[in-house]
């Protein structure tokens, strides 16, 4: 077991750029506490494929108020869930956005805990969520309460939404609004264990 201890790191708030900061590691616990990464413009590959990691500690403090793309960051982090730290109110709920592509796919497969918190995040400006949560396996049902899709450019942004994902009983989009640019809902919710679809009246 490998315990990645940044507690004391200090000036975080100067970091603009995490890409691929931790992309392959192998550590199964890092300790993020008293960070600050408002200023980060991107966390794209951040976690991705770090198989062994299972908890972030302090993600319930962090936000990212101008980040733009959350891009496969954690992408295979096939032990992460989020039974010990979840995300805060507050992560993204600025509306930069903009990229979303892979962003969970495959979290928790090796694991079980309950969805991530993005009930609070400002998705307007969104263009593009393939496989967002794709091949999840989680205990409890997502809250997109504020989730509003206006931003959506492609056609096929929403391809694989949450395809083969485990856990999920119930699936309410009912905020999203789909707008007209939405042409496709290829495999939205194919092989998942999606019972009722709330798709609301816009």
């Amino acid at each position: 077991d490998f315990a990645l201890d940044l507690t004391q790191w200090t000036g975080t708030n100067n970091i603009t750029n995490m890409h691929g900061a931790f992309e392959d590691s192998d550590f199964d616990t890092i300790n993020l506490v008293s960070w600050d990464i408002s200023n980060v413009t991107t966390l794209e590959y951040t976690f991705k494929n770090c198989g062994s990691l299972q908890v972030i500690f302090g993600i319930e403090t962090l936000e990212a108020p101008v980040c733009t793309t959350l891009r496969e960051t954690f992408r295979n982090c096939v032990m992460l869930n989020f039974n010990n730290g979840n995300f805060g109110a507050n992560f993204s709920s600025a509306g930069s956005l903009t990229n979303l592509d892979y962003t969970f796919e495959n979290v928790g497969t090796a694991t079980l805990g309950p969805f991530p918190n993005v009930s609070n995040w400002d998705v307007s400006n969104v263009t593009s969520l393939n496989s967002v949560f794709e091949n999840m396996t989680v205990s409890s049902n997502p809250n997109f309460a504020s989730w509003i899709l206006s931003g959506i450019t492609a056609g096929t942004a929403l391809t694989d939404f949450i395809k083969s994902t485990s856990g999920i009983q119930t699936l309410d989009v009912s905020t999203f609004n789909f707008p007209n640019t939405v042409t496709s809902l290829d495999e939205f919710a194919a092989n998942s264990d999606v019972k009722t679809i709330d798709f609301g009246v816009g």
